[in-house]
């Protein structure tokens, strides 16, 4: 969003052309690898029938499918979710049709991340949703809980791209 904004700006002030790539979370992730899945969650897109139902309600509904695994039970870790051979990808692509996204919900170290996985996901390195940590009020974000989650976020890349150095964030 910031480069969709930015970029107009900074061409018609410069003449130069702006790119920005997303830092790859793949470093990152490693860790989250051998995290236990404790959820796995498919959400499907549900259209209004009548056109005046979308406009009221301003958009579409969307139902969400979460299954949990026994009690002190596992998914299975992260990384089975991208071997092709393994019976999670084997379930993630069943799902997959009944939903347009699958995300896992991995926990590791008390802290919980979300991950799109499956044939819908773009790039799963780099799509993480927003974290149970984060509170909302009426919809929206609470600024707050959202600056610690995305602090949570930066200081795992800080941790990565400088292993034994104690950077501020």
């Amino acid at each position: 969003l910031f480069s969709e904004i930015f970029s107009p700006y900074f061409r018609d002030t410069t003449s130069l052309s702006l790119q920005m790539s997303p830092l790859a979370y793949e470093k990152a992730i490693d860790a989250w690898q051998e995290a236990n899945t404790k959820e796995l969650k498919v959400t499907k897109y549900v259209g209004l029938k009548d056109i005046a139902d979308q406009i009221e309600k301003l958009g579409h509904d969307e139902q969400e499918l979460i299954m949990k695994p026994p009690r002190r039970g596992t998914l299975g870790p992260l990384k089975s979710f991208f071997d092709k051979d393994s019976d999670q990808s084997k379930a993630v692509e069943v799902l997959s049709e009944f939903g347009s996204q699958v995300k896992t919900v991995v926990e590791l170290g008390g802290k919980r991340r979300t991950f799109i996985v499956g044939a819908n996901a773009q790039n799963s390195i780099c799509q993480i949703d927003i974290g149970d940590e984060v509170q909302f009020q009426e919809g929206i974000p609470v600024i707050g809980s959202l600056n610690e989650w995305v602090k949570s976020i930066i200081d795992e890349y800080v941790g990565v791209m400088y292993p034994g150095l104690e950077v501020p964030t």
